[in-house]
């Protein structure tokens, strides 16, 4: 695995977006380091964006980027040449996982803004291959105490989601995974406290 890099075409939005959480990057990063990339491929990101950061990290694996802005993925195809790369214009909940497993299925602070935790954990799950991994991070912090998800719209027509720990737990053990850590992780803003991390293995 390579380390990332700064395309300097890239849109100021998303080095704002990536950088203030470099600890959650570089710690997920060296997660995967630690039980070998290669192993853990092939590799779906979730929400990849213009897929800048990952896209790069993991130019030698199996990766596939999906994201509902077909902007963004017009973009990955503009400038991702790598041939074990792919890109889709789609959430996980329309994806098809019937035929396609993933070694690994990652996002970062995308379960923070969809309007379905349990429906997009479910369906996170089920692009899991047989005892492979699912790792989810939420950036609005770990709220120890909510004993379920709190959903607010914002005025920018975007949900805005405090996940719940305990929540999150029994719905995992609801999609059947029961070898999972869901715990605080970095901190990234002082003000809002360490994120939410989630690492599970599917059965």
């Amino acid at each position: 695995m390579t380390a990332p890099y700064w395309n300097t075409r890239s849109p100021s939005w998303y080095h704002a977006l990536v950088r203030p959480r470099q600890p959650v990057h570089d710690a997920f990063l060296q997660w995967c380091t630690e039980r070998g990339t290669q192993a853990l491929a092939p590799i779906l990101d979730i929400g990849c964006g213009s897929s800048l950061y990952y896209g790069e990290s993991f130019r030698d694996t199996a990766y596939t980027g999906i994201d509902v802005s077909s902007t963004a993925i017009g973009d990955c195809w503009s400038r991702d040449s790598h041939p074990f790369h792919h890109y889709e214009i789609a959430g996980i909940e329309s994806l098809d996982t019937e035929h396609r497993k993933w070694g690994l299925v990652f996002s970062h602070a995308v379960v923070d803004h969809v309007p379905d935790i349990p429906a997009f954990l479910a369906a996170s799950v089920r692009a899991v291959r047989p005892h492979g991994w699912l790792y989810l991070t939420a950036y609005r912090g770990f709220h120890d105490t909510a004993q379920e998800h709190v959903y607010t719209m914002g005025a920018d027509g975007c949900w805005y989601n405090d996940v719940s720990p305990g929540a999150l737990r029994a719905q995992l053990l609801e999609c059947g995974v029961h070898e999972f850590s869901v715990e605080p992780g970095p901190v990234c803003d002082p003000a809002i406290g360490p994120e939410l991390v989630c690492v599970a293995r599917v059965p």
